[in-house]
């Protein structure tokens, strides 16, 4: 995937539908989060011909992550321990955001000093997706059955608990495509 793909991910997971959100953090703690190596990462782009990017990836101690694309702009996420990891991220105020996203983490491959060398990412969904009609468009924006502790609001889903959040990022993960990064030295 192009630099610019994983930030179109990003972009629609903070403008897109059937996501996961709060009003406010739920989550603040991030003691006992796995060790990560800290710098550069990139994303894995499974087609072979498909052109590099200028863009950036940076984990930096604490489990901090800051995007930057091509044109400079940057998005800034925060990873917090737990099964699976939870990835949070503000909505850009510019785009009218109710607030934070959520993204469940997984750890694929250790380093020899036992420091994660690569994610996988997904977002977090409010439940399976809506049903979709003869032309393939969804009739709603929003499951019909969310998971436990989210209430549909609009086109997405309010979550008050850090627990409906993972539990959420759980199952996601199961109807959810990753997004590959990997440390690159």
């Amino acid at each position: 995937m192009r630099f610019q793909g994983l930030l179109l991910c990003l972009t629609l997971l903070l403008g897109g539908c059937n996501r996961v959100y709060s009003h406010q953090p739920l989550f603040h703690d991030a003691t006992g989060l796995p060790a990560i190596r800290t710098g550069n990462w990139r994303a894995i782009d499974p087609d072979p011909t498909t052109d590099p990017s200028d863009g950036r990836i940076l984990i930096r101690p604490g489990g901090r992550l800051l995007i930057i694309d091509e044109d400079g702009s940057r998005t800034q996420l925060r990873l917090f321990p737990g099964d699976p990891l939870i990835l949070q991220t503000r909505a850009s105020k510019a785009r009218g955001g109710p607030g934070y996203f959520y993204y469940g983490v997984r750890i694929h491959a250790r380093n020899a000093l036992g420091q994660a060398t690569r994610l996988s990412f997904w977002p977090v969904d409010c439940g399976p997706p809506p049903p979709t009609v003869p032309d393939g468009a969804p009739q709603q924006w929003v499951t019909a059955a969310p998971y436990p502790g989210l209430l549909p609001d609009g086109d997405n889903c309010l979550a008050w608990a850090p627990e409906a959040v993972r539990n959420a990022a759980r199952a996601s993960e199961r109807q959810e495509e990753a997004t590959d990064l990997v440390w690159k030295p």
